[in-house]
């Protein structure tokens, strides 16, 4: 069987290129191809629309994961976007811990305006931010 792919991973790396992945559902690993969507830096625009979190912009690399509802509910119902979640929660997690392992600090960030981080970050039609993750070393 092939695993749905619902959620969307953009990486910001020091505010100059900006890169998506699709993620299968079954397992939190990158897979597939990775393009490049916009030649700019996204920083500033999703530190505004994270209510003016303008610490965010001086992070190195910015991950925002975002959701594909309308995929996997046309399989899973209603009860899809509660798995959208939980798959972005692990996903998070695995982030972290892998940050962790590497000496790189992560932190989390949930207070945003939905379109406008979408804007920022010229993600994909019916992609929505669930989470970001500014990523950099300590001080």
């Amino acid at each position: 069987m092939k695993a749905l792919k619902f959620v969307l991973i953009c990486l910001t790396v020091f505010g100059l290129v900006l890169f998506s992945s699709n993620v299968f559902a079954k397992q939190t690993l990158i897979y597939g191809t990775t393009e490049k969507i916009i030649d700019m830096d996204a920083r500033e625009g999703v530190a505004v629309a994270s209510l003016r979190q303008m610490w965010m912009a001086t992070a190195p690399v910015i991950l925002v994961l975002t959701a594909e509802y309308g995929r996997i509910t046309i399989k899973y119902g209603d009860r899809g976007k509660r798995y959208a979640m939980i798959e972005v929660g692990h996903i998070g997690q695995n982030i972290f811990l892998q940050c962790e392992a590497m000496g790189i600090c992560a932190g989390i960030v949930g207070a945003f305006y939905d379109t406008q981080v979408a804007g920022a970050i010229k993600t994909q039609k019916n992609h929505e931010p669930l989470i970001i993750m500014p990523l950099g070393y300590r001080l």
